[in-house]
């Protein structure tokens, strides 16, 4: 939440705990409620709040789970569909007992997850912001194109919308499963 030296801090803290608990775990949900009392623990009466998401590839199962504490959404490469979760929750340090819960999903031979911070689809131009339709539009496609080409087209599109500097932070991560190796 917020810019500046106080949420670096935050962002540093939550880093940290997440860090430090996935050597006890690999479930997503369990992850973020363990990080939540940490956050919660350091925030309690102070109106801060992390968003977090949280995703675990388990290429045996060719698949991933997840689970958000307040975060965007994962959305699939290709199809540019949003792994809608069962039910929200709250980011991390809004209450000591979150109810998150992870969501599972396949990933196909050369399939992508785009992850990404709402300074994407909120970034401002032409008296609207860019939205989550073209942040999908930019990734829809036949092929899954390689993650850096997804990253730059992303970027490139966002700069080109807005009406001038941006407002916000924009992260984005794509997690591609390798395809399968060309036999020869």
């Amino acid at each position: 939440m917020g810019h500046g030296p106080q949420a670096a801090q935050m962002a540093t803290f939550t880093r940290i705990s997440l860090i430090s608990i996935i050597s006890g775990t690999h479930d997503p949900a369990e992850i973020l409620k363990l990080a939540n009392r940490a956050v919660h623990a350091r925030t309690q009466g102070t109106g801060e709040f992390v968003t977090v998401v949280c995703v675990a590839y388990h290429p045996s199962q060719a698949s991933v789970r997840w689970a958000s504490a307040g975060h965007p959404l994962p959305i699939t490469v290709p199809g540019g569909t949003v792994l809608e979760p069962t039910h929200y929750a709250a980011p991390l340090g809004f209450d000591l007992d979150l109810n998150i819960t992870s969501q599972h999903a396949p990933l196909a031979q050369a399939d992508a997850i785009l992850l990404y911070s709402d300074g994407l689809y909120e970034a401002s131009g032409q008296g609207q912001r860019f939205g989550l339709a073209r942040v999908i539009d930019a990734i829809s496609g036949p092929t899954v194109p390689p993650a850096a080409e997804i990253i730059a087209n992303l970027r490139a599109g966002v700069l080109q919308f807005a009406d001038g500097p941006l407002t916000d932070d924009i992260c984005i991560v794509v997690m591609r499963r390798n395809p399968s190796p060309t036999p020869g």
